[in-house]
């Protein structure tokens, strides 16, 4: 698989600009996906506070992950959208953090769905630093508002 870059990602989901904290997706299909980044560095991160990514900020690296894997899944089933749709965090479960502080070069992010029905999906997330420590993991549910389905008054 060729890896999909971030001029790529923007159009996936609907974070724009530095809100888009993914650079690179490196591997994906139906049960995983990986990606890579150095955002987290950055000095002028938007959700950074007095110059410091504070570890709650991997929370949004993890669910963006899933959001790439959701819009990729969609765009390869036969009748998927090309758009893609605004997904909400439901619920966070099992969310731990380690490693302190955030200090990696790259930081990879590994999702894989656990149960991803019509308008909803749970996923797992890990987020590693070079050597492969958790630096974030927990679990996701992220509401889909079907957004393409008609309503009747």
């Amino acid at each position: 698989m060729k890896p999909i870059d971030r001029n790529t990602l923007e159009t996936l989901i609907p974070h724009k600009g530095v809100m888009c904290f993914w650079q690179t997706v490196t591997d994906w299909d139906t049960q995983t996906l990986t990606c890579q980044t150095g955002t987290h560095l950055d000095s002028d991160h938007p959700l950074a506070e007095n110059g410091v990514l504070p570890n709650s900020a991997l929370i949004e690296y993890g669910a963006q992950a899933c959001a790439l894997h959701q819009t990729l899944l969609a765009q390869a089933h036969p009748d998927g959208h090309d758009t893609p749709s605004r997904g909400y965090i439901a619920r966070l479960k099992k969310v731990r953090f380690a490693a302190w502080p955030l200090t990696t070069s790259t930081l990879s992010g590994q999702v894989e769905p656990l149960a991803v029905q019509d308008q909803s999906a749970l996923y797992q997330f890990r987020l590693l630093d070079d050597s492969d420590r958790t630096y974030c993991q927990g679990q996701v549910l992220v509401l889909n508002p079907d957004e393409h389905k008609e309503t009747t008054p």
